[in-house]
């Protein structure tokens, strides 16, 4: 039995994705706003991907010895302390007008704190949510995170970068206030061995009674789950990887993904939307904001295409409009390039 208290937890984790998003759009809504030479440029895209994998990395072995709700905690702790370092940096930047060392590293904590929210909530509702309803989830975590995007791209029109960044810690401080309602995963529970706490995470979710029997060395949970008494301990516990036991194929499969969607530059659309806008003449917050809006509509789209047709196929649809619109987008920056030319050659 579904509880409201299910729909909940499932509301708090795409908020979660939603201060993920906030993240993702920073760069867009500040590199117009602060200069920025090419390396430097350079260097705050890939601070929030550098901070992304150490907290991807990080993540398996703090859930594992600390559990998904302490683990979250510690992920908004350290993104409220990045735009708080990133708000109270602004003097210095405005000052210099350009970036400062107290600037990087806000982003740089705002990049490991979404690695750290992003990892664990996936887990975290891997857990707790039924089977027939993961990919479901999974799209809605799409969803969230194209809104704090989105959120992004349209504040950065009405307002400076800092304030901005405050928005942003405001955003987090309220989710980290929701997160605390939130019961730890009976999954975990069991795997630490708090039988109690299971029971209790489980009644609270579904308000059923007992989710779990003893059976010799075997506990059962929902009647078709085994694990062994006598290893409940962290060593048993896989994080990240725990879905991916059953083949290394998958896991495979998934780093060709990831290579290849960092190889279409989507990343950098995301990061720099207003600055790539610039290049086609367009007027950049708007047509940033437009982007973003596209974004979103696709991410909504995805929701009820994405369990109607093969993964397979959704994917090579994806590949081929993305290769078109790039070339699309090329061929108007060599037209907009070409009219430049011919207008200063015949100026001179």
């Amino acid at each position: 039995m579904v509880t409201s208290r299910f729909y909940f937890v499932l509301l708090v984790c795409i908020l979660s994705a939603f201060t993920s998003g906030l993240t993702f759009g920073f760069s867009s809504a500040t590199t117009l706003q602060i200069y920025f030479n090419t390396i430097w440029a350079a260097v705050f895209g890939s601070l929030l991907n550098v901070g992304g994998v150490i907290g991807s990395l990080l993540s398996t072995w703090l859930i594992c010895h600390y559990g998904h709700r302490r683990t979250l905690f510690l992920s908004y702790s350290l993104s409220i302390l990045g735009w708080v370092l990133l708000f109270f940096s602004s003097p210095a930047v405005y000052e210099q007008y350009s970036p400062t060392v107290q600037f990087m590293l806000g982003r740089l904590l705002t990049g490991i704190g979404c690695g750290l929210t992003l990892t664990t909530n996936v887990i975290y509702v891997y857990e707790i949510i039924p089977s027939s309803s993961k990919v479901l989830m999974g799209s809605l975590f799409q969803v969230g995170i194209t809104c704090g995007i989105v959120a992004d791209y349209t504040l950065a029109i009405f307002l400076n970068w800092d304030v901005i960044s405050l928005v942003c810690a405001l955003a987090v401080s309220f989710v980290a206030f929701l997160t605390y309602m939130l019961p730890e995963s009976s999954e975990w529970c069991v795997k630490m061995g708090n039988l109690q706490s299971a029971e209790a995470s489980h009644y609270w979710l579904y308000g059923s009674e007992i989710p779990f029997k003893e059976d010799g060395n075997n506990l059962i949970i929902n009647g078709n789950v085994s694990h062994d008494l006598s290893n409940l301990s962290t060593k048993s516990y896989t994080g990240s990887s725990y879905v991916l036991i059953d083949s290394t194929s998958k896991l495979r499969t998934i780093f060709i993904l990831m290579t290849l969607q960092q190889l279409t530059g989507m990343n950098v659309i995301i990061y720099f939307a207003e600055s790539i806008c610039l290049y086609g003449g367009l007027v950049s917050y708007q047509c940033g904001s437009n982007m973003g809006l596209c974004l979103f509509i696709s991410s909504i789209v995805s929701v009820f295409v994405v369990r109607k047709f093969s993964w397979k196929k959704l994917l090579q649809v994806g590949a081929v409009i993305l290769a078109l619109c790039h070339l699309w987008f090329s061929l108007t920056v060599l037209e907009s390039n070409f009219m430049d030319v011919k207008m200063y050659s015949e100026y001179r």
